[in-house]
């Protein structure tokens, strides 16, 4: 109500007289509801309720997780009822966590982009120093290097100054930032070095990571400073810097990418090579890679040169040949201890899109950061464990393969074994008395089929049951092996050795001691030929090569925009499509972004419109090793009982060799991105 002003009304009430002119008249009577489910989720929540799901997010629950978990507490709550649960006081709303969980993030992870993210790179590093976490990083060109206590412990492992696995993914975050693993095999299986994120897969972004790594102040691989193998993929760049941080060692291709490769050009349509002649040309390049001796792998080379009917194949194949000393089984020795092959990689590229980020892109390299050195380093140390405790599928799969190789064993007499020296002996072979095979313990080796590169085979088995000595490639069945993986995942544990002695004792076997110098080994390969395993290529490019590869570059793009020129005037192009196009290439603003773009051709490698938190599409092997009744979708499928669906055609098997006799391709692309 508001009151009239007059020269009477200002007389009889104060309170115009003072210029209050309204009058509010309050009723306590609500026009809606005051204690209905849908009013008391409008009710504010406090600070104390928001630093609680701080604490949710601080371990490591998501949105959705928070939610659930608060909502379990406030059920085993005494006081407990139902209408607790639609107060938005005590049990918030979605919405209110979620900008919680934003305030959260920024606050701890940083924006996803720009200047922010490096201040709080480089906060993050003062943080884990103190947990004892290593953590390098350098801006331009962005490289950044994490070793865990896991890790370092990884370090001083005999195993790492002999054999290391690299090998890089992406698809992890929103920029598609790469992640390259360093590993080693153990005991467990394989335990990771290093783990180095890089703004792309170039040389230089390799380059900086690996020189960080030497820069770390530990003692890297067991103290020397470089494996004696590397072994990865054929990615060029990789291998390049690679071979310019550590000169000193030896690099290897895995077997298996060579034949897919191999067997993917030989199924390109522009290579011209007839269909019935694929396998024929396929399982003869197989020859020269499996073959048991250098003379045998030459021979077989020169066949296959003889009889091609196809000069380029020829000169594909005499391409190959020039680095026959990084593929080809005859030029390997025990030194590999019979990994061939990058599987462990996989395997490790797998657990970190599976387990430590739930097939779900990772909101920023921040969080990358977080993940390895919490999630990642955590499963590590409880599946090391699990092996320690004899809890591990590992220990059952090695009991399994030495009680086989036992009863193998079991035919070869103690007469037929003779000790040549501390380290030797002549095993006679059961079949052929005239064929013996030299057996080195230091060496964990033998000169057989099974034996010759580094793996425990029957001869060297047959020399613990009667000697009562072990090789150094035995099975890890011992307690010692458990022992020093308990070590490897908690560092100097109270417990003593004992705990980890086996419900049936081994036989009172010895360990063959490491000799104070040197001792010789086994010499499988012809002493005549070349010593191609040292050979290393000078494959790091000069200002000369950046210089002509930027003159490539540049007539590739102008030949791009004249064939687009071109096809316009010839066909002509749609307004729409042209927007698309622009659309697309204004979303490009990462590195990784432009270079899914021009590998796939735009083809969905930016999207029309950002979304967070994206899923990461699984791998193409996943979606060939799926049975004819499962989806074919590009999604991870839930574990459980399959569900029923319409039967689909049957898909090929994923397996190279029986790709090969069916004469079909292998590892087809499934979909886009992969």
């Amino acid at each position: 109500m508001v009151k009239l002003d007059t020269h009477s009304t200002r007389k009889v009430d104060p309170y115009i007289k003072d210029g209050l002119y309204g009058v509010i008249r309050i009723k306590n009577k609500h026009n809606h509801s005051i204690d209905t489910a849908e009013t008391l989720r409008f009710l504010p929540a406090d600070k104390i309720l928001k630093n609680t799901f701080f604490e949710y997010f601080n371990d490591n629950m998501g949105i959705t997780d928070a939610i659930n978990c608060h909502e379990r507490i406030l059920e085993l709550k005494e006081n407990f009822s139902l209408e607790v649960l639609a107060n938005g006081s005590i049990n918030p709303t979605y919405r209110t966590v979620q900008n919680w969980h934003n305030e959260w993030r920024l606050e701890n992870l940083g924006p996803r982009s720009g200047s922010g993210l490096i201040e709080k790179i480089i906060q993050k590093i003062d943080v884990y120093k103190e947990r004892n976490v290593i953590v390098k990083f350098k801006e331009d060109p962005f490289a950044l290097v994490i070793i865990t206590p896991l890790m370092q412990r990884a370090h001083s492992l005999k195993s790492s100054s002999n054999i290391v696995f690299v090998d890089s993914t992406s698809a992890c975050d929103a920029d598609n930032y790469s992640i390259t693993f360093m590993l080693t095999p153990c005991a467990a299986g394989a335990v990771p070095l290093a783990i180095i994120i890089t703004k792309g897969q170039t040389y230089s972004a390799y380059n900086t990571g690996f020189q960080l790594l030497k820069e770390c102040g530990i003692n890297c691989f067991g103290g020397v400073g470089w494996p004696k193998i590397f072994i990865t993929d054929n990615a060029a760049a990789e291998i390049n810097a690679i071979e310019n941080n550590w000169p000193n060692s030896i690099h290897l291709l895995c077997i298996f990418h060579v034949c897919q490769a191999v067997w993917r050009w030989v199924w390109d349509s522009k290579n011209s090579i007839p269909k019935e002649k694929r396998p024929i040309i396929m399982k003869s390049f197989q020859s020269i890679l499996y073959a048991d001796t250098v003379h045998s792998s030459e021979k077989c080379f020169n066949e296959s040169i003889k009889n091609s009917e196809f000069p380029n194949w020829s000169r594909y194949l005499n391409e190959h040949w020039q680095t026959r000393h990084k593929w080809c089984l005859a030029w390997r020795d025990e030194s590999t201890k019979g990994h061939h092959t990058n599987n462990y990689s996989e395997i490790t590229v797998r657990i970190f899109k599976d387990t430590v980020l739930s097939r779900v892109k990772a909101y920023n390299v921040v969080a990358l950061l977080d993940f390895t050195c919490t999630v990642l380093e955590d499963h590590y140390c409880r599946r090391l464990m699990a092996f320690a405790n004899c809890r591990h599928t590992k220990n059952r799969t090695a009991r399994i393969f030495l009680d086989s190789l036992i009863k193998k064993a079991s035919i070869i007499q103690k007469a037929h074994i003779v000790s040549k020296s501390k380290y030797e002996y002549c095993v006679q072979s059961e079949k052929d008395s005239s064929c013996t095979y030299e057996v080195n313990i230091m060496g964990g080796c033998c000169s057989c089929l099974s034996g010759k590169f580094g793996k425990f085979c029957k001869h060297q088995c047959a020399v613990y049951i009667h000697f009562d000595v072990i090789s150094k490639s035995f099975p890890p069945v011992t307690p010692k092996d458990r022992y020093e993986i308990a070590i490897l995942a908690q560092g100097n544990v109270s417990i003593s050795p004992d705990f980890f002695q086996s419900f049936l004792s081994l036989n009172n076997c010895s360990q063959i001691d490491a000799p104070k110098e040197s001792t010789d080994f086994l010499n499988y390969s012809n002493t005549n030929e070349q010593d191609y395993s040292h050979h290393k290529d000078n494959n790091v490019p000069n200002d000369s090569e950046i210089i002509e590869n930027k003159e490539t570059k540049n007539k590739s793009i102008h030949c791009i925009i004249d064939l687009i020129k071109s096809k316009d005037s010839m066909f002509g192009s749609s307004t729409a499509g042209l927007n698309i196009l622009e659309s697309r290439l204004k979303k490009i603003t990462t590195e990784g972004q432009w270079q899914s773009f021009l590998h796939t051709a735009g083809n969905s490698a930016v999207a029309l419109r950002k979304r967070p938190g994206a899923k990461i599409r699984v791998q193409p092997t996943s979606i060939a090793r799926r049975l004819p009744r499962v989806t074919k979708g590009s999604k991870r499928l839930p574990s459980g009982r399959p569900a029923n669906g319409e039967i689909n055609t049957k898909k090929r098997k994923r397996n190279l060799g029986a790709n090969v006799q069916l004469n079909v391709p292998n590892a087809k692309s499934h979909g886009h991105n992969h």
